[in-house]
């Protein structure tokens, strides 16, 4: 009797229990896309304003950014721009801002992550 018992509890928790949460994740899992997609766009917008940043302002990365000789993916690294920390903006061509590091060296960034 307690296993016929047993079997029937352990029916009604799979029923009741894990079933919705199952579906709740289904729910979570979709909404997930949707935020990737939110995000992709705030990264557009983020972009845009970043290049039509006036010169003279500063910026700051929400991760570090990688900071090159010229505005382009693949040219020399000459430095790295913390995350969270502000570099004032020189020159603005497209989405790439040159930036002066601590050092007083130079260099275009690409990031489009800013804070």
């Amino acid at each position: 009797m307690f296993k016929v018992a047993g079997g029937i509890i352990l029916a009604l928790v799979l029923i009741f229990v894990v079933a919705p949460i199952m579906c709740g994740m289904c729910v979570i899992g979709g909404g997930a896309v949707i935020d990737e997609q939110e995000k992709a766009e705030r990264v557009e917008q983020k972009a845009a304003v970043a290049a039509s940043a006036p010169m003279g302002e500063s910026v700051m990365y929400e991760s570090n950014c990688n900071v090159r000789s010229s505005p382009k993916v693949g040219r020399n690294k000459v430095g790295l721009a913390r995350k969270s920390k502000a570099y004032p903006v020189t020159d603005v061509q497209g989405k790439w801002k040159k930036i002066t590091l601590d050092n007083g060296t130079t260099g275009w960034c690409g990031c489009s992550e800013e804070l």
